[in-house]
């Protein structure tokens, strides 16, 4: 009952959004005259993305660049989505070295559980905290691999993955999930049997609302797929309480502090985006008007209130993946199709930067394009 008057007070406080989109479309096509991503430009980035996979691949070692090792995995998701890169026998090579070098450096083998990077190309000296983003993501990417390449391992890495996910930061009471297991050196480099009889490294008990949402999505969809019910009941659980605790008048809360036992903040791009996609999940697979309705209310003050200054790629790949995923539902808006279509147009910009004209020198960079190519890949239907 409080879920649903936390629902009804949100929709009320969001309806602002509603009545503003039109006119915020009408101004966006005035402002754009319309320019819609064209099949040139995409076949450019693409062309583009496998010239720096050729160019920054660490073929001794996997991962790319000279640098520390983070896993990345934005950009392995969308690697795992090309065939340009999988149909290339080299491309691909190293991309299977990537995620293996990731298994060997980052995958806990006692505790299970992914830290966060490794300080060295050859992936040695890991920093052993273990983030919620990271590990959620690193499920989906694992996942794919699975189905990519047909190895066990990857799929045995996503079950291990998820068990430690509910085993340590997942809050079973209440619902909704920790930020990170903090990092502990000491601990690390104890014997596995020591550390079996070890106090655990603590917990970075917030719950943050982009991670939350990410973690939703991924349960949701890993539960439907393996018809795990454990994990679509954490996924429910969780998304009870983003309604109580994560829904603001203005979109959603940055996170919710356990200590303080109050959501604070004004969530970014990428939370809105994260968490209206877990509401739309959650209305594919159980069908409550509820949840669309609060997915598109957090849209429609996205759309009205949010989109002003250019956004990060990141944020405009994450934000035009929810809008196409809500304009897909039945009866859904045409103009959340053409708001994302208008999001990636003013991205295109800035990935010819990165991709066509050579200026991703960074992995980090190339990474954070990353959900925007995939958005792009969506909207056109390309496989």
């Amino acid at each position: 009952m409080r879920g649903r008057r936390r629902g009804a007070v949100v929709l009320r406080g969001l309806a602002l959004g509603a009545a503003l989109l039109a006119a915020a479309v009408a101004s966006a096509e005035d402002g754009q005259g319309a320019r819609r991503p064209g099949a040139d430009e995409w076949a450019a980035l693409v062309a583009g993305l496998g010239r720096w996979v050729d160019a920054h691949a660490d073929r001794a070692h996997g991962g790319f660049g000279a640098g520390p090792r983070l896993p990345h995995p934005q950009l392995l998701l969308a690697l795992l989505e090309r065939r340009e890169i999988l149909d290339d026998a080299r491309r691909r090579a190293h991309l299977g070295r990537t995620l293996d070098a990731i298994l060997a450096a980052l995958d806990d083998p006692v505790d299970g559980g992914f830290f966060r990077a490794a300080a060295t190309r050859d992936w040695r000296e890991p920093d052993t905290e273990k983030p919620l983003a990271t590990n959620v993501a690193l499920a989906r990417v694992f996942q794919r691999a699975a189905k990519v390449f047909g190895e066990p391992r990857y799929a045995k890495a996503v079950d291990r993955t998820v068990a430690w996910i509910l085993r340590r930061l997942y809050d079973p009471l209440e619902g909704g999930f920790h930020d990170a297991q903090r990092a502990d050196p000491a601990y690390y480099r104890l014997p596995p049997g020591e550390r079996r009889a070890a106090r655990k490294p603590e917990l970075s008990v917030d719950k943050p609302t982009a991670a939350n949402g990410e973690a939703i999505v991924t349960f949701l969809a890993l539960g439907r797929a393996a018809g795990r019910r454990d994990l679509l009941r954490a996924a429910r659980l969780s998304l009870e309480f983003a309604q109580r605790h994560l829904l603001g008048p203005r979109g959603v809360f940055d996170v919710y502090r356990v200590a303080a036992i109050r959501a604070e903040g004004r969530g970014g791009l990428d939370a809105n985006a994260w968490m209206a996609r877990a509401f739309l999940e959650a209305h594919t697979i159980y069908r409550r008007q509820s949840s669309r309705d609060l997915a598109e209310a957090i849209l429609d003050h996205v759309l009205a209130e949010r989109l002003g200054a250019a956004p990060t790629l990141g944020d405009a790949g994450l934000v035009a993946e929810a809008l196409l995923a809500a304009a897909r539902l039945p009866d859904g808006r045409r103009a959340y199709r053409d708001a994302a279509e208008r999001v990636l147009a003013d991205a295109g910009g800035r990935l010819r930067d990165l991709l066509v004209d050579g200026r991703g020198d960074s992995p980090g960079a190339v990474a954070d394009a990353a959900p925007a190519l995939g958005a792009w890949r969506r909207l056109r239907g390309d496989r």
